[in-house]
């Protein structure tokens, strides 16, 4: 990430308590509960995956009454910030970043992978050493 975007907070990693919840493998929770969650642990649009025009186009009473951003509009996608395009660096590729979206596809796709990833997420927390989990999952799903 470039560095002034990295400075000005613009787009922000999910908070480690949020991320341990809903990588557990037994958080379930029904829609509502979902949005609940997402709400309390991220008031903000400024995450590298922004829910809140999916939420709004699942339940837009639910975030009608929690949430007043005039930029938040329903719409049936994600909100994924991109990643810096270089255009000017003759070693930058766009094809390691759709790559690694590929593999969070296939990840996605794959119930008992995903959830073992999961679990060895919460125990890297728990241990304190997510400043190794970026390489231990690269590693894992071969992006």
């Amino acid at each position: 990430m470039d560095p002034t975007r990295r400075l000005t907070g613009f787009i922000a990693a999910f908070p480690v308590e949020y991320a341990v919840k809903v990588v557990d493998p037994a958080y379930r929770p029904d829609l509502d509960g979902l949005i609940g969650d997402y709400l309390e642990a991220n008031p903000t649009r400024n995450r590298e995956l922004d829910l809140f025009p999916l939420f709004a186009h699942l339940a837009p009473e639910t975030m009608a009454a929690k949430l007043s951003d005039p930029h938040v509009r329903p719409r049936p996608t994600f909100h994924y910030r991109l990643p810096n395009a270089r255009l000017g660096d003759p070693d930058w590729c766009l094809a390691q970043d759709w790559n690694r979206w590929v593999a969070v596809e296939e990840l996605a796709a794959d119930r008992d992978r995903l959830d073992a990833l999961g679990a060895d997420f919460r125990a890297f927390a728990a241990r304190q050493a997510l400043d190794g989990w970026a390489a231990e999952a690269g590693r894992r799903l071969a992006v």
